[in-house]
């Protein structure tokens, strides 16, 4: 495999395995806390909400590659 390539799919593996684990702080979050300071809040829900968009992007570049 093309070095270049292989450095891509990479950083693609680490950026989807970091979407993941913020998606996940925000499941762990909302199971451990109730009502929690609003700023923290806000910090991990906005985190998972933009790893969620940044999962869909991926996934649209993933199925455009096999049309």
């Amino acid at each position: 495999m093309d070095e270049t390539i292989s450095y891509h799919l990479d950083k693609i593996i680490q950026v989807n395995k970091l979407c993941h684990q913020k998606i996940q702080d925000q499941k762990n979050h909302e199971i451990k806390a109730g009502c929690g300071e609003d700023y923290t809040d806000g910090r991990i829900a906005g985190a998972a909400a933009l790893a969620r968009h940044i999962l869909d992007l991926l996934k649209n570049i993933h199925s455009s590659d096999k049309v």
